[in-house]
């Protein structure tokens, strides 16, 4: 049964005039539906493939045996991983997002599984996140996020501000060595093709690992997530409608070796597993 009233959100006042913050507003304000319909299936079938729900399963997976304080979304969007989090016992859960669009659906979400009084939301700026004090936080993620903003050093600052000593952080960032990323890039400007609709940064996993370290962040573990088992067979539309589901299900064999080195070729996902030293 659905609860009466979504979930309360609160807005905070922006911590500067920062048009990169706008654009992603507006950005997933637009969009947001790639997002919701990523999680209107719960079960995954062998002709399925569910990328944003991997990446987030692998993130549910690493922070389940953490203490069970308070647990931070940033970026929480439409606020699935908010629900998962409550599931896996964390007595506070708080969800920030810049997006209103984003923000609505992760508050009707709340209300449909009747947590609209257990779940915060927040409209702020990730790389601010004035309502969390220093060493409050046992666990937070931030699941396609950075690679939107101009700079890693803002957010890496506030997690390692945020997180207690001990806690754990889980970013993703779009892994630049990626053959699949690689390739499309360079055949997209063969054919003057406009590349994204929204500006992002692409990471070598040593580029980010040294990030956070000189954050003050340990790196506990990574993993390498998405695969393109067809590229560049599937670069052709009539192709690639035929060999969708073969694809697919070769690309899921592919998430085994995630834990590999070798798996950044061919992975566009790249995970890291960061821990605030005690």
């Amino acid at each position: 049964m659905s609860a009466s009233n979504p979930a309360p959100i609160q807005t905070l006042p922006p911590a500067s005039n920062d048009a990169t913050v706008d654009e992603i507003a507006k950005f997933f304000d637009k969009h947001g539906d790639v997002w919701r319909l990523a999680y209107d299936n719960e079960i995954e079938r062998w002709n399925q493939y569910f990328p944003l729900r991997r990446r987030e399963a692998w993130a549910l997976q690493e922070i389940q045996n953490e203490p069970k304080g308070l647990a931070v979304d940033l970026g929480c969007g439409t606020g699935h991983a908010l629900i998962k989090m409550h599931q896996l016992g964390f007595e506070q859960i708080m969800g920030i997002d810049i997006s209103d669009d984003m923000l609505s659906a992760a508050s009707r979400l709340a209300a449909d599984n009747n947590l609209h009084d257990v779940i915060e939301l927040h409209k702020a700026d990730v790389q601010n996140i004035t309502q969390l004090e220093d060493n409050s936080v046992d666990v937070c993620t931030a699941l396609g996020v950075i690679e939107y903003l101009d700079a890693d050093a803002p957010l890496l600052a506030e997690v390692q501000r945020i997180l207690r000593p001990g806690g754990i952080a889980i970013i993703q960032t779009r892994n630049y060595p990626c053959m699949f990323i690689r390739t499309r890039k360079f055949l997209r400007k063969l054919r003057s093709h406009k590349d994204h609709k929204i500006k992002h940064r692409e990471h070598t996993p040593s580029q980010f690992r040294r990030a956070a370290r000189d954050a003050g962040l340990k790196v506990d573990r990574q993993r390498f997530i998405h695969y393109y088992a067809l590229y560049p067979l599937t670069s052709w539309s009539t192709l690639r409608r035929l060999l969708r589901p073969i694809e697919y299900w070769l690309s899921k064999l592919c998430e085994h070796a995630g834990g590999w080195n070798m798996a950044q070729f061919f992975a566009s996902m790249h995970v890291l597993k960061l821990r605030k030293p005690s």
